[in-house]
């Protein structure tokens, strides 16, 4: 009987760094948002139209939540006024 062999995922030549990993783009977008763009345009996994798309879409919902933020400020502003009033 042949001994089984591990299977791999990478040929040893094709070797992808850390910094270029799709799983390093996703944490730092989550960390440290819009940042993280340079490493998406850097990264030469991507084409042109996707990392296009990526930024949009990244740009996209860091206005969304900046701008949930300012009313979720006022909304706890206006409550802790109505609640200092009373």
């Amino acid at each position: 009987m042949e001994p089984q062999r591990a299977v791999q995922m990478n040929p040893p030549g094709n070797k992808v760094r850390v910094i270029d990993s799709g799983w390093t783009l996703f944490v730092a977008v989550l960390v440290i948002g819009p940042l993280a763009l340079p490493l998406l345009w850097r990264n030469p996994r991507f084409g042109r139209m996707a990392k296009i798309w990526i930024s949009v879409a990244v740009i996209a919902l860091t206005v969304f939540l900046i701008v949930a933020a300012g009313y979720m400020a006022k909304y706890a502003a206006d409550s802790l006024a109505e609640l200092n009033s009373l």
